[in-house]
């Protein structure tokens, strides 16, 4: 009888590996998965405030009506300059 229950704790202790390294390899897989998210939120949202900055340049520039302006954008935290040219 008793070599039966020496068995049955290998068991367990191989069943008890497998689960923990199945759970280890959902959480690694979920961590690089939000650092991903992460980096593609933080290349959208400077794409974003470049695009905002190009377009505020723009209006100054054709507001202004000079040939060059250049300003800073305080809540952007960007500069641009902008040349206005006839067409």
């Amino acid at each position: 009888m008793d070599n039966k229950y020496k068995f049955q704790r290998g068991q367990a202790a191989l069943i008890a590996l497998l689960v923990l390294t199945v759970a280890t390899t959902i959480g690694l897989s979920l961590i690089a998965r939000s650092t991903t998210d992460v980096s593609i939120t933080r290349t959208q949202e400077e794409s974003s405030r470049a695009f905002s900055a190009a377009e505020a340049g723009i209006e100054l520039a054709l507001k202004s009506g000079a040939d060059v302006a250049t300003s800073t954008d305080s809540t952007l935290h960007t500069t641009y300059s902008a040349t206005v040219s006839a067409v």
